[in-house]
């Protein structure tokens, strides 16, 4: 692993392996359910859309197979309903089928780290969800929900590409009580929002999710009023209030913080916070 100052040729490399990265592993859970529904020919584009909506891996993948046939996504409450009309579902099925599966077809013990990722990020989604409805002036409740559950997409291209070293950058986070995002930059020269956006650059998502996936761990408070970025304050704002619930894991230690200084930037008051906690 690269020391603690890495030079900008490290972090290229590191960008280089996750971009050459082509899919995201599926848990275990989450392909049994989608095999179980195929086999019993149950696989309707409302169920496909119910599994994609609460993975992050599984929206990646769908992503993926969007640019991959052209499809490019403008408005977030509809893209599913773009994949369902220009995607066949044997196309995703081909393409799920294809996939590698986290661990293979039992939760072994390597997983573990990865679904907590992914509850933390699902909780994070919905939690951006119900904080836009405090929001004046508002902010798209389906942009919020799917930058939220892809606002750590780069740990696991990090994780998909360079699995030993995330460990070990896991493994540091834990020992020393700090961000994975900190441990990330001083060892690596990038972090998992760098990666995000190249990802979300590379599908041609829409730019309010390219500023939230980027954006989420930057001192959002400081640049809030910019309408463009205030997305990113929402998922800060979402992770710090699903962090400090304890649902899921995310890979940072560091101090509980409370959500009071963001959540003056947008306008929302102790009583909303509180009411999205519950």
């Amino acid at each position: 692993m690269p020391g603690q100052n890495p030079d900008n040729s490290a972090a290229r490399r590191v960008e280089l392996a996750v971009g050459q990265c082509e899919s995201i592993s599926i848990l275990p859970a989450v392909a049994a359910r989608f095999l179980t529904q195929l086999g019993r020919m149950e696989l309707t584009p409302a169920s496909l859309a119910e599994l994609v909506e609460a993975d992050p891996a599984m929206t990646a993948l769908v992503l993926r197979l969007c640019h991959d046939k052209g499809i490019i996504i403008k408005q977030c409450d509809t893209w599913l309903l773009q994949v369902m009309e220009n995607i066949s579902l044997r196309e995703i099925r081909d393409a799920v089928l294809s996939a590698k599966i986290c661990g293979g077809l039992t939760d072994a013990a390597e997983t573990d780290f990865r679904k907590e990722l992914s509850r933390h990020s699902l909780a994070s989604a919905c939690c951006a969800k119900l904080l836009t409805k405090f929001i004046s002036p508002p902010i798209d409740d389906d942009t919020a929900y799917l930058t939220g559950l892809l606002h750590d997409i780069g740990k696991f291209l990090l994780d998909e590409a360079m699995p030993k070293s995330f460990d070990t950058l896991l493994e540091q986070a834990r020992a020393d009580k700090t961000s994975f995002y900190k441990v990330e930059q001083a060892n690596l020269g990038v972090d998992h929002t760098i990666l995000a956006k190249r990802f979300a650059q590379k599908l041609r998502l829409p730019s309010d999710i390219i500023l939230g996936l980027w954006l989420h761990h930057s001192h959002t408070g400081a640049i809030s009023q910019m309408p463009q970025a205030r997305i990113a304050a929402v998922v800060e704002l979402a992770d710090i209030i699903v962090r400090r619930a304890g649902i899921g894991e995310s890979g940072s230690y560091e101090e509980q913080i409370t959500p009071d200084a963001i959540a003056g930037t947008l306008g929302l008051t102790a009583d909303q916070i509180r009411q999205v906690e519950q």
